[in-house]
């Protein structure tokens, strides 16, 4: 299908105004964000459960009221088996694992899912009704080829959404200049100890792949060595046909999938 790819100003463009409306002091300066209070301000309802057993899939967004199968619990057992369960049009789900996990790590990863799927929900809503809001990641023969270069370029946007509203350009600019003692000259990322780069995502309440890729970006540091691989990106699970009652005994999450191609770093322009 055709779809307007957004370009990088248009997406900062928006995360800005969504920091504006929440606290324009985080487009200066590092400050702790609550990121349901994000799915608040962008009109979405929020809900809170196990989307798979093995941590695949971390967030979800519903645009039309239908049904998505919810797994018991985490990790997987021998005979667990999802249910159906109905939601409501205007939904976003998270991964119940990370909302309750006391690790400081899957917070992070919980806040950037959930700015992930705020943006699917604001700036993408035409693209997956338009696609049935289940055709992209549900694998069956009777379905149209999915568009894989089309899918890649809405979850690079979404990934650049979540990470332009986290971590604003200025604040990173302004917590550089105090951590990594820049001066507008780029910084060798070899010379860079891993420790404070962490440390700066910690300001930001991202994991370390996140904020070191917007360093990149922001041309801050440059890349002299091969960069971690991104695990913050956070896939969408599939949503079964409302009206297909039955489940395969051997299905288990990303068995039946299409596996999308998502870059190794989703801040890098698709060419």
């Amino acid at each position: 299908m055709n779809y307007h790819h957004l370009s990088h100003s248009q997406i900062e463009y928006f995360a800005d105004s969504l920091n504006k409306r929440y606290d324009p002091v985080r487009l200066k300066e590092p400050k702790p964000i609550d990121v349901y209070d994000i799915i608040d301000l962008v009109g979405a309802k929020t809900a809170i459960d196990c989307l798979s057993p093995d941590m695949t899939y971390l967030g979800i967004t519903i645009f039309q009221t239908r049904y998505v199968y919810i797994w018991p619990g985490n990790p997987y057992r021998a005979g667990m088996m999802p249910t159906r369960k109905l939601y409501t049009s205007d939904t976003i789900i998270i991964e119940k694992y990370l909302n309750e996990s006391p690790y400081e790590h899957d917070h992070y990863k919980e806040n950037f899912t959930v700015a992930h799927e705020c943006f699917h929900f604001s700036q993408h809503r035409y693209y997956f009704t338009q696609n049935n809001n289940n055709s992209i990641f549900y694998n069956s023969d009777q379905k149209q080829q999915i568009d894989y270069k089309t899918d890649r370029f809405v979850e690079h946007e979404a990934n650049y959404g979540a990470a332009t509203l986290l971590m604003p350009r200025q604040a990173v600019i302004h917590a550089a200049h105090e951590l990594l003692h820049y001066n507008d000259q780029i910084i060798n990322s070899a010379e860079v100890p891993k420790c404070i780069i962490k440390q700066m995502g910690q300001l930001f309440g991202v994991n370390y792949s996140p904020i070191f890729y917007r360093l990149l970006e922001l041309k801050i540091i440059s890349e002299d060595k091969p960069a971690p691989q991104f695990n913050d990106h956070q896939r969408t699970p599939n949503l079964l046909p409302a009206d297909n009652l039955s489940l395969p005994r051997n299905y288990f999450p990303g068995s039946n999938l299409q596996k999308q191609i998502i870059p190794e770093n989703p801040l890098q322009p698709l060419l």
